[in-house]
């Protein structure tokens, strides 16, 4: 793909490069671009089928309905955004050939990228663009990508390959969201035709269809009429097909890894980095991973306990939780973002460990019966909270433990609202830093877990949203964190550092600024 100049002349948007990235400072995320190995074309060997393993399934195969960065590396097989962002704040052309940005940010034109087909040979043009588009802002729909493109107030076709978007406002997270779901381009005609199929046979531009969807799998094949050549100057993609599957259990995802029988791997623990270090078959890829170990009080039901929610966050020994998940390697979290983060304020003052305090808390609040703290089925997240059970009992509390999987995590916790304390692990690795603050604590936020209801911290995020001076910025969300913090909404522990895994055989692994993997250039080698 030919690269255009973009503009970067908005304030707010950054360039970093891969040894900042690598060296996990000012990026805002925790991930970074990872280059493919530049292949001559007679060595490229098409054909044959990957076999990738994913911790937990996809919620949704249509982009506007998917929850969480696991359905985002799914979403990269058969559906393609307007923009990419191979580094964080600089996008590149993908589905539009470039962008013109007018009135202050409040205005952006989109060139479209012509001769590209959905995979049911619908054209792609501004008609379609219009109807991806008009669907992310129809309010009958309430799709998942809307809270973060709340400013986007009209579409409009200036000729058959160009398009004009307004917002009301300037926005820090139009652009990233342009290179993410919010900006995929899907067949208008199979979402009117198939209607609820279509959540599990969606029809892109990407180079692969799907032909099978089960719970636990998706299956796709080659689309032969993908647009984009490879270094042979043949169509692209240069395998047959990706199968897709899912198991929670990061041991098992391992020893298919091990066995051969999957060839790319979601990541995998700290503990399990020198299993895969010493296998003359397998490779850690070169991408900073993990997660945001956040522990959420349902307001629903300890509003009025102030008292028991102390405790419980004083009672954390998260030093303990960084020697013993991540051997070390992580880091406790004061709030919600790490140290490598640029909006990291040191002086954040988050919930220190004291046993004492925790003690007398929980004395004071009067509770006498047990608790319960639901997670999702994954091995860190079990290791985790059996830490806490012990340390919950140290202080008199009876913690019990409830383990879902993880569609059934995110019913009970965000639509039934069904539970005591909620454990979730936040990945960090976002379009924009914003999204974790619109996702969370905005009005509209789709994963308010612990179900905050604060004007205040609503006004702070709606700034935020709109300032695109960084120092400004960052001010913003630490006064975000510490309302959080002061009032005991959440409760953050540690970041545990993960890494990805695959076959050595496969070749031209690449990934974008959120660490989403790009299927459109791996191959095997012999």
């Amino acid at each position: 793909m030919n690269r255009l100049k973009t503009d970067r002349s908005m304030p707010g948007f950054m360039h970093i490069t891969r040894r900042e990235a690598l060296a996990g400072l000012g990026t805002g995320i925790a991930a970074l671009t990872l280059s493919p190995r530049h292949a001559d074309a007679q060595e490229i060997r098409r054909g044959g089928t990957l076999n990738m393993i994913l911790e937990a399934d996809n919620k949704s195969l249509d982009p506007l309905f998917g929850s969480s960065g696991v359905d985002r590396r799914t979403f990269n097989l058969f559906a393609e955004s307007l923009l990419v962002q191979p580094e964080y704040g600089k996008f590149d052309p993908w589905l539009a050939e470039g962008y013109e940005v007018q009135d202050g940010g409040k205005t952006f034109i989109f060139r479209l990228r012509k001769g590209v087909k959905f995979q049911d040979g619908e054209p792609f043009n501004a008609a379609a663009a219009k109807f991806n588009l008009d669907r992310l802002i129809d309010p009958a729909l309430k799709p998942y990508p809307r809270q973060y493109t709340r400013e986007l107030k009209s579409i409009e076709i200036v000729d058959d390959y160009t398009i004009r978007t307004t917002l009301t406002s300037p926005s820090v997270l139009f652009l990233p969201m342009m290179a993410a779901e919010a900006g995929a381009m899907m067949s208008p005609k199979a979402i009117k035709e198939k209607g609820q199929d279509f959540l599990r046979f969606p029809i892109g531009t990407g180079p692969f269809k799907v032909v099978s969807r089960a719970s636990g799998e998706v299956v796709t094949v080659r689309n032969d009429t993908y647009w984009q050549k490879g270094a042979d100057g043949k169509p692209l993609p240069y395998l047959d097909g990706v199968r897709m599957t899912v198991n929670g259990n990061t041991a098992v995802r391992l020893l298919q890894m091990q066995s051969g029988s999957a060839q790319l791997s979601d990541p995998v623990s700290v503990k399990d980095f020198d299993t895969v270090e010493r296998d003359p078959n397998l490779k850690m890829l070169d991408s900073v991973v993990g997660g945001a170990y956040v522990l959420s009080f349902n307001l629903d039901r300890l509003a009025g306990k102030l008292d028991l929610r102390k405790a419980i966050s004083h009672g954390i020994d998260r030093q303990a939780m960084v020697a013993l998940v991540s051997r070390g390697k992580g880091t406790v979290l004061t709030g919600v973002e790490p140290p490598f983060s640029w909006a990291y304020d040191a002086d954040l003052k988050g919930h220190e460990y004291n046993p004492d305090l925790a003690k007398e808390e929980y004395k004071r609040s009067g509770n006498s019966g047990p608790i319960t703290l639901s997670i999702s089925q994954r091995d860190d997240d079990i290791q985790v909270a059996e830490m806490m059970q012990q340390m919950m009992k140290d202080i008199g509390l009876d913690l019990k433990i409830e383990v879902l999987e993880r569609l059934a995590y995110t019913e009970k916790i965000q639509v039934k609202r069904d539970f005591d304390l909620g454990l979730s692990r936040s990945p960090l690795q976002r379009p924009d830093i914003h999204t974790q603050y619109a996702f969370s604590y905005s009005r509209a936020a789709t994963t308010n877990y612990s179900g905050i209801k604060d004007e205040h911290l609503y006004g702070l995020v709606d700034q935020a949203a709109q300032e695109l001076d960084r120092d400004k910025r960052k001010a913003l969300y630490v006064k975000i964190q510490q309302v959080i913090l002061d009032n005991y909404y959440q409760s953050f522990l540690f970041w545990n550092p993960r890494r990805d895994v695959a076959a050595k055989a496969l070749n031209g692994i690449a990934f974008d600024a959120t660490n989403i993997w790009m299927f459109d250039k791996l191959w095997f080698s012999a």
